[in-house]
């Protein structure tokens, strides 16, 4: 018996053995690492879309379609909103949260999990819960005035989403043909709409969205999304308008009653300035308007309620516009 040769094979067999897991253990931390280092690039990402939309909140006085957000690699957004939660100051605006993928353009793992989530107070995004783009994302803006300046509503929709925009309106039109972005067409039916886009009907019904003028209202998804009205109340395409279009309705009502924390903390503000100026000797006497417009605003539970906020404000705006002494 040769007990060198069992001797030499047991060697043989146990480096083997120790040499597979070596490299099973590298391998897993190898692994391991990537999936790190690409959750940290996917939050950062993340971080870095929140802040290339902030020059368009603080810049925009009328509706603007930006230049698109270039992202250069398909990227899918995850957008999320909560109605409760504190910003650094402690006010309670709720919250808007971004989370990012960034396609790996490999097989069945081309989108790796997102990153973390990243989390803005000052942001109010409307759009899909998940958009997903080949090289860039559009942008627009649009103030939001109830009846001070609120926020800046920001719609966000990928280059490879269609709209088709059946008889919509002269201003809706001009709003979104400042550029030429090929993935919207305005039809004078909807026969004309192109395959697979989402078609918006204004006169007509029968779309993917119906939207209604006369109750300032859509449908969509089978739910109806109030919007009410916005700026001098005339307009029916107001800031709501825009957002509940583009937006998903559970997004849609979740923004909403951020805005109305929103308006009722900025009714506040006015009351104590009225209170101000009544002491300076020169009283808009609004009080009560102001107290009306804080106690609708902090009630809104739902795009329902819109309308009565709506009337409130249209109530502060023009009583404002009437004082020597004026607020806003």
């Amino acid at each position: 018996m040769n007990r060198k040769g069992i001797e030499f094979s047991f060697g043989w067999l146990f480096a083997v053995i120790v040499g597979a897991a070596i490299l099973f253990l590298a391998i897993y931390a190898s692994t391991k690492f990537l999936g790190t280092q690409q959750s940290v690039s996917n939050t950062e990402a993340a971080q870095t879309l929140g802040t290339l939309m902030s020059p368009f909140e603080t810049s925009v006085e009328a509706s603007e379609l930006a230049p698109p957000i270039d992202t250069n690699v398909p990227t899918r957004l995850y957008v999320s909103c909560s109605p409760s939660g504190y910003d650094a100051t402690g006010q309670t605006f709720g919250s808007q949260n971004f989370r990012v993928s960034i396609s790996s353009g490999a097989g069945n793992k081309q989108w790796p999990e997102p990153g973390a989530a990243v989390t803005f107070y000052n942001k109010y995004t409307f759009s899909s819960a998940l958009v997903e783009d080949r090289m860039f994302m559009n942008v627009l803006t649009v103030p939001l005035y109830y009846p001070y300046k609120v926020a800046d509503l920001q719609m966000v929709f990928s280059d490879t989403q269609r709209y088709c925009f059946v008889n919509a309106p002269q201003d809706f039109k001009n709003t979104l043909t400042t550029r030429n972005i090929t993935s919207i067409q305005f039809a004078s039916s909807r026969g004309e709409c192109l395959k697979g886009s989402i078609s918006v009907c204004f006169v007509s019904s029968g779309c993917d969205e119906d939207v209604s003028l006369t109750s300032n209202s859509i449908q969509k998804n089978g739910t109806t999304l109030y919007y009410g009205t916005s700026g001098d109340y005339s307009d029916p395409n107001s800031a709501l308008m825009y957002a509940a279009v583009f937006s998903d309705p559970s997004i849609y009502e979740c923004q909403l009653k951020r805005i109305g924390l929103r308006v009722a903390a900025l009714a506040r503000v006015y009351e104590d300035k009225n209170s101000f100026i009544t002491s300076s000797g020169c009283s808009s006497n609004m009080e009560s308007e102001l107290v009306g417009l804080e106690s609708a605003a902090a009630s809104l539970n739902s795009s329902h309620d819109i309308n009565s906020l709506a009337l409130s404000a249209q109530e502060v705006g023009s009583k404002n516009e009437i004082q020597s002494c004026k607020l806003f």
